[in-house]
């Protein structure tokens, strides 16, 4: 199999980041969180089911692989097996800032197999892989930040050799505290594929005469992040004058973390509010594998309130509501009535009507717990 692979001259590689076995969403309710955890782990056991599908060679894991606050030995069981079982495979990993090398860490097991490569130090190392004849570059994080430059040094690609550079970075320069690269550089060092990976996929670029392409996260971990995961394949062929890249961002089938704001200005129907807020999700494509933050706002009346909405109800995988509406809606009464209530409503008014966002909030949700108590309803959803 090694054998054949040297005379074929083609190389399969994916590129990917971010997977985060083992960390769970904190803003998603019990169940959901518990969920997320089993389908972060098989959103993975997809993965080696692809590799092994396609016959990749080589699969560069940009940072995160894990999360270093959830590790656990089990985590470490399920790498190894997989990785194990994929011999014919080279499994390359920079480490991130949730996933950061330390001299007693786990990245420095030895039950790791043979084919897996860790990039240990902050500066630029290599990796040859003769059999295929390739040259991984890259570097890993020491800690949740890295303000060294990698591009230390010098380094030499054997005769006929792919070259790809890989590590996380945000390309801010000098003053970044995620591993200070330029383009010019990366245009300087001269690899033939740059990997890089912290940023959502943003297309395929040249950087001076090399392809350079952010991997995209390959499970979205945080809301806002709409689209859903994505990871790079690259099929490298050598030729005569060369190797030819082919190379394709593709969609990862995870669950995608989406965040969205609906005015629910005069609605007092939590029913009326719902149609509204599914036809949205609906409109822009939120289903099954869609985690929502949903910011509501808006004026709404006193005794309004929106909570225990179900997600399934709406059409998504799990939902978290922050309910920024203010009970200011037909409430002028409450700043004359000389009752309870009113000096309720006259001491949290300013801070309702201020302008610091979470003071607003804040003042919302202290008037509402009251306003229900004083009703005889139940304040304890709040």
């Amino acid at each position: 199999m090694e054998e054949a692979r040297k005379t074929s001259g083609k190389c399969k590689i994916l590129c990917l980041s971010d997977l985060h076995i083992g960390r769970p969403m904190p803003l998603l309710y019990r169940t959901a969180r518990s969920d997320y955890r089993q389908n972060v782990g098989n959103a993975f056991h997809a993965l080696m089911a692809w590799v092994d599908d396609i016959g990749a060679d080589i699969v560069i894991f940009g940072g995160n692989l894990v999360d270093k606050a959830h590790f656990t030995n089990e985590i470490m069981g399920l790498l190894v097996r997989a990785f194990s079982e994929r011999e014919s495979c080279h499994f390359i990993i920079t480490p991130g800032p949730e996933d950061y090398f330390e001299k007693q860490g786990f990245w420095r097991s030895k039950r790791w197999p043979k084919n897996v490569h860790v990039f240990s130090d902050e500066v630029l190392g290599s990796i040859h892989l003769y059999d295929l004849r390739v040259t991984v570059y890259g570097w890993g994080y020491r800690g949740r930040t890295s303000a060294v430059s990698p591009f230390l040094g010098t380094h030499s690609t054997p005769k006929g050799h792919l070259s790809i550079l890989c590590g996380r970075t945000d390309l801010l320069g000098v003053d970044s505290k995620c591993c200070p690269v330029s383009e010019e550089d990366l245009a300087a060092f001269g690899a033939d594929y740059i990997a890089l990976s912290g940023k959502p996929h943003d297309g395929f670029r040249r950087v001076g005469n090399s392809v350079c392409a952010y991997s995209g996260a390959f499970q979205s971990d945080a809301f806002g992040e709409d689209e859903g995961g994505s990871y790079v394949e690259l099929t490298a062929e050598a030729g005569e004058s060369g190797w030819s890249l082919h190379y394709e961002q593709r969609q990862a089938g995870t669950y995608r973390h989406a965040e969205c704001t609906v005015d629910v200005s005069h609605i007092s129907s939590p029913g009326v509010a719902v149609d509204k807020i599914r036809g949205l999700f609906r409109k822009k494509g939120y289903d099954e594998k869609t985690a929502v933050l949903l910011h509501l706002t808006g004026n709404v009346a006193p005794d309004t309130a929106f909570y225990g909405w179900d997600a399934t109800e709406l059409g998504v995988y799990a939902l978290h509501v922050s309910d920024e509406t203010l009970p200011l809606d037909g409430a002028e009464h409450l700043l004359h009535e000389m009752t309870a209530a009113g000096e309720l409503y006259r001491h949290f008014y300013g801070a309702m009507i201020g302008t610091d966002p979470e003071a607003r909030k804040t003042a919302a949700r202290s008037f509402r717990v009251g306003y229900a108590a004083l009703l005889g309803k139940d304040f304890t959803r709040f």
